[in-house]
């Protein structure tokens, strides 16, 4: 194989390393039925197979850009922040995708081990070459750091965002992730080539008001009691190229039946350029306007002229018991398309 062109050796490599080129995590073990920590290292194992190799993975930065990290993986271990630093050196000066995480007790974690602690701050002071990032942890794990300070360097870079969830961590003290959050609202001004933003509950309140965020894809993750209705078309109404979005409608907002004719701040339509709209149709939830009821509301007063695709999801959509909050979103759903009927199919 060592006589095969560079080139082909190369694609090889590529295809061998996967979505990933680092996963720090933990994988459950069937015997003990534990979760165990796992590392995979592919590009590095390649690095370490011959010195043709090794040169040749060596002298390709973008095998070593994608990063998965669990924060809080089982054990304290100097050797995964080395692991860590190794990759990030040798990516170096090409764009990082990173995934990062936090789990504790099948939840995000509110704070970190020493190891992870090491691993976050290494990976927040690459920001300046973050492409892609999706976080999956409590925006509690970012009390004490210096954040604040890095979200005012320019993230150039950056194309998609998955914000960290901060609903349980407000729940709990407002106060004290208050910086976090502001640090990282902060940080959606220094992002001028962001297309692609993941925002979960409170974080949306944030945003309403202060600006506007030139996004094109925009998934809404909305929970239960944490976005008012208004504020999600306030909201919707911010972002002047929104192109498509991926929404879980579910408002902190008595319902009334029929459906009024406008909002409670007198808003009946909010224009849209929206080509793709994604809903998924969720009853999880304590609020009162969650799931069919919630949809029927997003489609009473939304227009988007220029739509193309339209998904509607959920495992309720048929059950007999939900008809008459179901007749009222097809009702909807009919103007909103202007069409003459809307029904549900297998």
């Amino acid at each position: 194989m060592c006589r095969l062109p560079v080139e082909i050796l190369t694609e090889n490599f590529k295809w061998r390393c996967g979505r990933s080129h680092l996963t720090i995590g933990g994988e459950l073990n069937e015997g003990t039925d534990r979760f165990e920590q796992s590392v995979k290292t592919p590009t590095l194992d390649i690095a370490q197979t011959c010195s043709l190799w090794h040169n040749i993975v060596l002298s390709r930065p973008s095998l070593w850009t994608r990063i998965e990290v669990d924060l809080n993986c089982d054990r304290q271990s100097e050797s995964l922040v080395d692991l860590v630093t190794l990759y990030l050196s040798r990516s170096s000066p090409r764009e990082l995708t990173l995934t990062i995480e936090a789990w504790e007790n099948d939840g995000n974690a509110d704070s970190l081990t020493e190891t992870g602690l090491s691993m976050l701050l290494a990976l927040v002071k690459e920001k300046h070459r973050w492409k892609a990032v999706e976080f999956s942890l409590s925006i509690s794990v970012f009390d004490g750091l210096n954040f604040a300070g890095e979200c005012r360097r320019s993230c150039d870079c950056l194309e998609e965002l998955t914000l960290p969830d901060e609903m349980d961590a407000m729940d709990n003290d407002r106060t004290r992730t208050k910086f976090a959050i502001d640090a990282f609202h902060e940080m959606l001004y220094h992002t001028p080539e962001l297309h692609t933003l993941k925002i979960k509950g409170q974080f949306s309140e944030h945003l309403i008001g202060t600006g506007v965020f030139d996004v094109r894809t925009f998934i809404l993750d909305i929970r239960g009691n944490e976005l008012d209705l208004d504020n999600v078309f306030t909201l919707l109404a911010m972002y002047r190229f929104l192109g498509s979005l991926d929404i879980l409608p579910d408002f902190d907002h008595e319902p009334e039946i029929p459906l009024p004719p406008a909002l409670p701040n007198g808003v009946s339509v909010i224009d849209s350029p929206l080509q793709h709209l994604s809903i998924t149709v969720r009853d999880d939830s304590d609020s009162e306007c969650r799931g069919l009821i919630a949809s029927a509301y997003l489609f009473q007063y939304l227009r988007a002229r220029e739509l193309k695709d339209l998904w509607i999801r959920g495992t309720n959509l048929k059950d007999p018991a939900d008809s008459e909050e179901r007749d009222i979103c097809f009702n909807s759903l009919t103007k909103f398309l202007r069409a003459p009927s809307a029904s549900c199919k297998d």
